[in-house]
C-alpha cells in the first residue's frame, strides 16, 4: 500500500514556493509584522470559537 502525502508539502521548495512570504527592509519590517500578527490572532480566535461551538 502506498502512503498518501499532500502534493503541496511534497513539492514545496522543488516546484512550488511558500504561499505566504514577505521580505522587508529593517524600517518596513514592523509595518508588515503587525498585519501578519493580526491575521494569526483572527484565525486562532475563529478556530477556537468553532471548536467550542461543537
Amino acid at each position: 500500500m502506498g502512503k498518501k502525502i499532500h502534493p503541496n508539502g511534497f513539492r514545496l521548495g522543488v516546484i512550488r514556493d511558500w504561499d505566504a512570504k514577505w521580505f522587508a527592509s529593517r524600517r518596513d519590517y514592523a509595518k508588515n509584522l503587525v498585519p501578519e500578527k493580526r491575521s494569526e490572532v483572527f484565525y486562532a480566535r475563529n478556530w477556537l470559537m468553532r471548536l467550542s461551538a461543537r
